[in-house]
């Protein structure tokens, strides 16, 4: 899914990474846990008001880049 879903009509249906935006209009990316939203720059007791979320897209793929290790 790639396009922003509001968090009222429809939580995550699997705990993971999301992006969210915020009541302030910020977006983040956030860890959706068990019906609970935490990650920076918040702290793990505070309520994130999260108004609309959506899957983060995947990074771009390309054969001819280089790996270093």
């Amino acid at each position: 899914m790639n396009k922003w879903v509001k968090a009222d009509d429809k939580p995550p249906k699997l705990n993971g990474n999301y992006l969210a935006v915020v009541s302030n209009s910020q977006i983040h990316i956030l860890d959706y846990v068990n019906g609970r939203w935490y990650g920076h720059p918040y702290s793990s007791g505070s309520d994130i008001n999260v108004t609309h979320w959506m899957d983060v897209p995947k990074a771009p793929y390309q054969k001819d880049w280089v790996y270093h290790v």
